[in-house]
């Protein structure tokens, strides 16, 4: 499909509509072709008469030129605070600007329109095709995963016999390898825990009677415990009347 550049330079306003009340208008321009929008910086000083002398390009199809229902749109706009609103639009039909010499820059002025109102101002730019030109195309890409039909070296007959004569004429297939991902989280290796070893015991001896353990040591002799106590009262003998 054939395309061409449309270049565009929206150089200037006049006699817009004010539609701020009280500060200056910052007017700005807003171009789009078939959903396709590009905007200028806002003119803080111009108000009611902005200049831009902005420039932006469009690529369009051949055959879209053709089509009477095609528009280049602009839509002029005043940059607020609270809230940015519309002064007007431009409607240019887009095979309107292919009559005459289009390979040379053109300047044409087209009404601001503001329904239901009478057309206020009038917007001016300057526009040009250039050549046709044909994008390149992209080649596709190579699909992954495909068999690959591969044939093994010859191999003589002299040295080789009837069985393997017929498996070195026939095609083998190769697949390309699945490599498969594990998902499997390797788990920590276990730790042995050993239990302390058991206090040392005498190792039994042989008795008399059989098997068994020393007798246990002789027990310290606990001493005598004190008493304590209150001393018993002494019995006085009863003194003897004298003659």
């Amino acid at each position: 499909m054939a395309y061409r550049t449309l270049d565009i330079t929206i150089i200037s306003a006049e006699g817009l509509d004010d539609v701020n009340l009280v500060t200056k208008m910052d007017v700005y321009v807003v171009a789009s072709i078939s959903g396709v929008r590009k905007l200028t910086r806002a003119d803080k000083h111009g108000g009611t008469k902005p200049k831009w002398n902005h420039h932006m390009n469009y690529f369009v199809a051949e055959s879209a030129l053709q089509k009477p229902d095609l528009c280049l749109t602009f839509t002029l706009r005043s940059d607020r605070v609270l809230g940015d609103k519309d002064i007007g639009y431009v409607y240019v039909p887009l095979p309107d600007l292919l009559a005459g010499n289009t390979t040379s820059e053109r300047v044409v002025e087209y009404p601001v329109q503001k329904p239901p109102e009478e057309p206020k101002g009038t917007l001016k730019f300057s526009y040009k095709y250039d050549g046709k030109f044909t994008p390149p195309h992209t080649a596709a890409p190579a699909k992954a995963h495909e068999p690959v039909t591969a044939y093994p070296a010859s191999v003589d007959s002299s040295k080789a016999g009837a069985a393997a004569q017929a498996k070195v004429q026939e095609p083998v297939t190769v697949h390309p390898p699945n490599i498969s991902v594990s998902t499997t989280v390797a788990q920590p290796a276990r730790v042995a825990m050993a239990y302390p070893r058991p206090p040392y015991t005498y190792p039994p001896q042989q008795a008399a009677g059989g098997f068994g353990y020393p007798p246990l040591p002789q027990e310290y002799p606990v001493p005598a415990m004190a008493v304590y106590g209150y001393p018993q009262p002494q019995v006085q003998k009863p003194k003897k009347k004298k003659g």
